[in-house]
């Protein structure tokens, strides 16, 4: 069903992908909100835990916008691992810059032998890696390491 529906302002495409139940990922993260393990999932969380089940062009522009379908991603015991496994490494991740550092930029410093070292430096592309923030937060915690000079 080719086309463009003017006033829905995306695509005849887009319109039947919604109405067959398929979601953008803000909608996506809006539904996936309602159970407790996935409390504070933003689009943006979906974007990089779930692939996207087709896309569609939207407003006057043309821009391309992926759909999700619920029902696939969800029903797949290890895409819903996956998303939860995405939204609480983000949720480590500004745990660590609000308690360690400012602007997605995190560097901790530890003590040898009386001198100060750099030890991480951590920016945006380590949001989703799991097992570094979690090393770093129990060695902070542990009192390995400091961010304080």
């Amino acid at each position: 069903m080719a086309g463009y529906n003017w006033r829905k302002g995306k695509s005849n495409n887009a319109v039947q992908a919604e109405s067959d139940g398929k979601l953008v990922a803000t909608s996506f993260a809006r539904y996936v909100r309602r159970w407790k393990s996935l409390k504070g999932c933003t689009a943006a969380d979906i974007k990089e835990a779930c692939e996207a089940s087709e896309w569609h062009h939207s407003s006057k522009y043309y821009h391309s916008v992926a759909y999700y379908d619920p029902v696939e991603v969800l029903s797949r015991s290890e895409s819903r691992q996956e998303l939860r496994d995405v939204v609480s490494n983000r949720k480590l991740f500004q745990k660590l810059l609000r308690k360690h550092g400012t602007n997605g930029y995190v560097q901790l410093q530890f003590r040898k032998d009386g001198a100060l070292h750099d030890w991480h430096h951590v920016d945006n592309g380590d949001k989703y890696n799991a097992r570094y923030l979690d090393r770093m937060i129990r060695q902070v915690e542990q009192g390995f390491a400091s961010d304080e000079g």
